[in-house]
């Protein structure tokens, strides 16, 4: 069984994620496990709403998922950096791959937010494909690292 992580956000994008992952892999054949990151902003304390809503991500998730035959081994939200929090989960966890939705975010207003899957793409020490959802039609990006590809 191949453990793969899935970041989750609530966005149109992870929503896509997630369909394409049904679509793509074989549920007899992987395990997934579901992540949502809460951004840690120093000196900034979480809220009783952004906890529920992060819970309710996951939630949403997994049901979409289990509804379509897929398991569901684990869903659960950290409060850490993004970036950090899923390559840390991905090693600790021992998964084989991550894959994550990408908002296509570009110039300047990557440049201000920034983008949460480069920045997996690069410190991440297992394989990452991230699947975009924009412009005409959908495409995906794998890194370096050896992919995982479902059997059959």
């Amino acid at each position: 069984m191949m453990k793969l992580l899935l970041p989750v956000d609530g966005s149109q994008n992870a929503q896509a994620t997630l369909d394409w992952v049904t679509s793509f892999f074989d549920k007899a054949q992987v395990t997934l496990y579901l992540l949502h990151v809460v951004d840690l902003v120093p000196d900034l304390p979480r809220t009783e709403y952004e906890l529920d809503r992060a819970q309710t991500i996951l939630n949403e998730a997994r049901q979409c998922l289990e509804a379509k035959g897929f398991q569901v081994a684990e869903s659960q939200y950290i409060i850490e950096q993004p970036s950090r929090a899923i390559c840390r989960y991905a090693e600790e966890e021992g998964m084989d791959q991550i894959i994550m939705g990408s908002h296509g975010r570009q110039g300047l207003e990557k440049f201000l937010i920034g983008s949460v899957s480069e920045e997996v793409f690069r410190c991440a020490s297992r394989p990452v494909l991230i699947y975009k959802n924009v412009g005409p039609s959908p495409s995906l990006e794998v890194s370096d690292a050896e992919a995982v590809h479902p059997a059959g």
